[in-house]
């Protein structure tokens, strides 16, 4: 254990129960409430298909892009439903 630790975990020590108890908890409250910010700032909330498979678009090999023969395009925007 570090010395600060140890400070904390004697000072802890000599509080009667009920009050180390409550310290004990806001103690550990806050360092989840760290903990969880740390984590959220270091992790983008979303991620792009773009940005999770950058490193994978164009290394694989098959057809041109399809979109330029225009018979491949026929009906392409068309409502199938109709």
């Amino acid at each position: 254990m570090t010395e600060s630790i140890q400070q904390i975990v004697h000072r802890l020590e000599r509080l009667p129960d009920a009050i180390r108890e409550r310290m004990t908890r806001k103690i550990i409250h806050q360092l989840d409430t760290e903990l969880r910010d740390e984590a959220m700032e270091s992790e983008p909330a979303f991620v792009s298909v773009y940005d999770a498979g950058r490193d994978i678009f164009g290394s694989f090999t098959g057809p041109e892009d399809l979109s330029y023969n225009p018979r491949h395009m026929e009906g392409f925007g068309n409502n199938s439903a109709e």
